[in-house]
């Protein structure tokens, strides 16, 4: 009996033992991000082909998670996905999930925004604030759900508010963030945050002179400073328009700033409600379903490159991630409603960049703008008046009268013979004038005032018309005492 109770004893100190190792292993693996959730070791695995054929209609939903982990969250449970070996465990949800996130994950319209916090820098931040949970916002704003330990908990203490639809859902300095939206029948600019303590949203006033409204922004967080760009505006009961500027909050000041027009080749792009934009690595990646085209916007240098989409990533829809430098998304067969999940490695996405250009035209480029385009108008405004003096100077003349290109005058046959020696020399002399008009058996006289005549009549109806005369009379500079017929020096005479 003895020897008995001594074995039964030993087996407890070693189960004991045994369960101690096992929960500190457990616990050294939750502190490493390694795991989100302690999974059976015994759960089926399913490959990616599998889980795809049970992700149907819009029932389900793309969420991130810690180390190379990501989970795909639907109605009965979510699959818990393993980026390297693309394969999954299902594991069923520790609490019913609530009523409002089933029809607000279920609609064809509006879906819910998740979002990952930023990891915790210090460990005076607030704990909840981690790789591990996942914070759900109901479409319109209001109510807040997290996505924590295998259940999807409701946080808030408010209702759906249906004021702030695709708004921009951020977090910053251990905060939750919602600005702008669209709701009743307007969009807003106002920004609001979550109280943790009382489960409300708050209002938050700005300074500055921001957007009149912002919906389905593209939005980063660059030190105290969230920007955003892309996006429309809607004024009450009228249709959306597109704000191409550059917009930034300083969320520590909180006053705003216009930082300069975005590059036209970018702006002019259609926006669809595909559209998805990825922050990695410091830049914003764009994909543009209409095109199709990838846009990746580096701030800091001011620039945009635009790559083919050499990846087929306009398929793909829906909700989707990026971790590790891979975009995890889904692409719909549409001949069986269901979703195939699908990774694109960004590895070698610089081996298809198109262009390359500035992104933003900020103050100082804007006035090199003016510059360039007040010298380029003034060189077009000389030459078109170099052209203008040209044209005002040349006058044709045809066998019945004399034209430029504003009007023209009828001619006798004497006054075209007298225009049509200053067509091959400017300055003729008197007797060459006088030879057109001598006649047998008429006075050298009766020729003189013939051509007087002439060129006096020629005068007044080219002046009357054009406003000048067209031929001056003046002395022989080698001989004062001849005459010598002179084309005014601001017309040009050509024989059409």
């Amino acid at each position: 009996m003895t020897r008995l109770l001594f074995i039964l004893f030993c087996f407890l100190a070693f189960s004991q033992e045994e369960k101690k190792i096992i929960s500190e292993k457990v616990q050294e693996g939750l502190k490493k991000g390694v795991l989100a959730e302690l999974i059976p070791f015994d759960q089926k695995v399913f490959s990616n082909e599998e889980v795809s054929k049970r992700l149907t209609g819009n029932d389900f939903l793309i969420v991130n998670g810690p180390g190379n982990y990501f989970n795909i969250l639907t109605k009965s449970g979510y699959f818990f996905g393993n980026i390297k070996t693309k394969t999954f465990r299902f594991l069923k949800y520790n609490t019913p999930l609530p009523r409002e996130f089933l029809t607000a994950q279920t609609s064809t319209t509006t879906s819910l925004q998740a979002l990952v916090p930023l990891t915790v820098s210090s460990d005076s931040q607030r704990t909840q604030f981690n790789q591990r949970r996942v914070y759900l916002l109901y479409p319109g704003g209001g109510i807040l759900y997290e996505f924590f330990n295998g259940s999807i908990n409701r946080l808030d203490s408010s209702f759906a508010q249906r004021n702030q639809y695709a708004g921009a859902f951020f977090s910053y300095k251990n905060q939750l963030y919602l600005l702008g939206g669209y709701g009743f029948w307007k969009t807003k600019s106002i920004l609001t945050k979550f109280n943790f303590n009382s489960g409300e949203w708050e209002y938050i006033q700005t300074k500055g002179v921001g957007p009149d409204g912002i919906t389905n922004p593209v939005f980063t967080i660059k030190e105290n400073s969230l920007y955003l760009f892309d996006f429309f505006e809607r004024p009450q009961n009228q249709s959306p328009i597109k704000n191409p500027n550059l917009y930034s909050l300083n969320m520590e000041t909180l006053s705003w700033k216009k930082g300069g027009l975005i590059n036209p080749s970018f702006i002019s792009e259609k926006n669809t409600s595909g559209d998805r934009f990825f922050n990695i690595y410091g830049r914003t990646l764009i994909n543009k379903m209409e095109s199709p085209k990838i846009f990746e916007i580096d701030l800091d240098n001011n620039k945009i490159k635009r790559f083919a989409d050499n990846l087929l990533l306009y398929k793909s829809g829906g909700k989707s991630i990026i971790k590790n430098n891979i975009i995890i998304s889904s692409v719909r067969n549409t001949s069986n409603n269901t979703n195939s999940i699908t990774y694109y490695d960004l590895s070698d996405i610089e081996k298809s960049v198109v262009s390359e250009e500035y992104f933003i035209r900020g103050p100082i480029s804007f006035v090199n703008y003016l510059l360039g385009g007040g010298i380029i108008l003034i060189i077009i405004l000389t030459l078109l008046w170099l052209s203008n003096d040209r044209a005002s100077k040349s006058y044709f003349i045809s066998s019945k009268s004399l034209f430029n290109s504003l009007n023209q005058i009828n001619l006798d046959p004497d006054e075209v013979k007298v225009i049509l020696l200053f067509t091959k020399k400017e300055v003729v002399p008197n007797k060459e004038i006088l030879v057109l008009f001598e006649e047998k058996g008429k006075t050298k006289d009766f020729a003189t005032k013939r051509k007087n005549k002439t060129i006096e009549s020629l005068n007044k109806s080219f002046k009357r018309v054009f406003g000048k005369n067209i031929i001056v009379k003046e002395k022989d500079e080698l001989d004062s005492r001849l005459t010598n017929y002179a084309l005014n020096n601001k017309i040009k005479l050509f024989k059409k």
